[in-house]
């Protein structure tokens, strides 16, 4: 939290723009509402994206409530492309990045984790 506070401060003070930016939430949780505070996406936009001047547009986020999961998978890898310039990530107590638990392989895509 206290790296996206900085970064809000950064754009109140003009020192950075979102302007141009893309954001793409690395992972979120399935059988949650879409307004659950819990989500990853909800808890984004609370302490970062609707406090600095990102277009609404921009910002990306797995629909797990979609039809079908495998097409938002696949729908989501395609809107990444290539890959990211700069990547924010937290590192879970058992070294999992983004719901990837430890012996994930690293050239994995967008997939469902029971």
């Amino acid at each position: 939290m206290r790296v996206f506070a900085a970064m809000v401060k950064a754009v109140e003070e003009r020192l950075v723009s979102f302007g141009a930016t893309e954001v793409f939430a690395l992972d979120e949780y399935g059988g949650l509402s879409p307004r659950d505070p819990g989500r990853c996406a909800n808890q984004l936009r609370r302490h970062l994206i609707d406090h600095v001047d990102l277009p609404p547009e921009r910002f990306h986020f797995l629909r797990t409530e979609a039809d079908d999961l495998e097409e938002e998978c696949r729908d989501y890898d395609l809107a990444v492309g290539p890959g990211f310039d700069l990547t924010l990530l937290g590192l879970g107590l058992n070294g999992h990045l983004g719901l990837n638990e430890p012996g994930t392989s690293p050239n994995s895509t967008t997939h469902r984790v029971e």
